[in-house]
């Protein structure tokens, strides 16, 4: 009898590299898909106002001071949002200068902004430091 040798086919290494590669390649384009954006507006299209420069505030401006802790002061004095419209009834004041510490709440300073303008003034700035 005789036996054949059993010839066993050596692996076809070419081919499971190219396998692997291309799924390599797949999951590449896969993930570059997933992960692109394709958002055309990126951001929102906000018109700020103008900025009033220190020039344009007169004589007839008044200096509204906040502290931290929310307390409003009007020539050194306490005043609440009430005695505040009041005050700015009495006199007839141009421009505001709102000048707030940075721990202020934001109510309080709408709050403020939204009195002088019930009053009739128009021209309300924000006291900043540049850092």
């Amino acid at each position: 009898m005789r036996f054949r040798k059993l010839l066993l086919k050596e692996p076809d290494l070419t081919q499971s590299t190219m396998i692997s590669f291309l799924t390599i390649i797949f999951l590449f384009f896969a993930f570059l898909m997933l992960s692109s954006s394709f958002n055309v507006t990126a951001g929102l299209n906000i018109k700020f106002p103008q900025v009033l420069s220190s020039n344009e505030f007169s004589a007839s401006t008044l200096s509204v001071v906040v502290s931290g802790d929310n307390i409003i002061f009007v020539q050194d004095k306490q005043v609440d949002l009430r005695v505040l419209k009041s005050f700015l009834m009495g006199y007839k004041y141009t421009s505001i200068l709102i000048k707030a510490d940075k721990k202020t709440s934001l109510e309080v300073i709408i709050g403020i902004w939204n009195v002088c303008k019930d009053v009739g003034i128009d021209k309300i700035g924000i006291v900043t430091t540049y850092n």
